[in-house]
């Protein structure tokens, strides 16, 4: 087990590194398995969502690999006013004299009522097979260094709702995001697909992502539009390797 885990740590820093995963395919809007990241809203519509936990990080000496769980709130509006609270399932860990962040789920709620529940596994499940990566990789959880979880609500394509944007980890250089679209029709958040890079703008005027990432000493960048399906395809790309003095 303690193999398997260390080799998929291994494959997440390359995926990073080089700049792969969504600069390497066409990013759907609607990946084979991302059903699977979102429960049925019918199974939770009259459930409750579990409750907050502050963040309360002890103080003094803390010995090595202390964790803490804890939940994040992210307030968030849709369908011109309807109020949602996006709820991050953390965990703190103390690890080589600092704190570092992870996600492990995640809650949509109305009031107290769950309207949905994510996992990060199954999210990072159908990213890697968009990506022809195998699915046995994928993480269960988040790596970041803000307690917040680092969540961008962003209007990613571009129909007015705001769309969530994590921060999955982060290499040397370059970070990858998974990202899920709101679909007004099932009233949820729904898996899209993931983007790398050290860079990340959502162009609303051209309706376009652009990512920009660094593969060894070449900076990659990668232009992003949705066809008339609605499918985030990549339409252009440009390098450059800076000369050596």
């Amino acid at each position: 087990m303690k193999r398997k885990q260390c080799l998929a740590v291994c494959l997440l820093c390359v995926i990073i590194l080089t700049g792969c995963g969504s600069g390497e395919r066409e990013a759907g809007s609607g990946p084979e398995g991302a059903e699977n990241a979102v429960s049925s809203r019918s199974d939770l519509e009259t459930r409750q969502g579990r409750e907050a936990i502050p963040l309360e990080l002890p103080q003094g000496e803390v010995p090595e690999r202390t964790v803490v769980e804890y939940t994040w709130d992210h307030p968030v509006t849709v369908d011109g006013g309807r109020q949602l609270t996006i709820r991050l399932f953390c965990q703190a860990e103390y690890q080589y004299s600092s704190w570092g962040y992870s996600v492990k789920d995640i809650e949509v709620l109305e009031g107290n009522a769950l309207l949905q529940s994510i996992s990060i596994e199954e999210a990072d499940t159908a990213a890697l097979v968009q990506e022809g990566i195998d699915p046995d990789y994928a993480q269960a959880q988040t790596h970041c260094w803000e307690p917040d979880g680092s969540l961008h609500l962003n209007d990613l394509n571009f129909d007015g709702h705001p769309d969530l944007r994590l921060l999955e980890g982060t290499g040397v250089v370059n970070s990858r995001y998974l990202c899920w679209l709101w679909d007004p029709d099932s009233q949820t958040f729904r898996f899209a697909f993931s983007l790398v890079g050290y860079d990340v703008q959502i162009d609303a005027e051209e309706k376009q992502i652009i990512t920009t990432a660094r593969d060894s000493m070449t900076h990659i960048t990668s232009y992003y539009t949705y066809d008339e399906t609605g499918t985030l395809q990549l339409v252009d790309r440009d390098s450059v390797t800076p000369e050596m003095g």
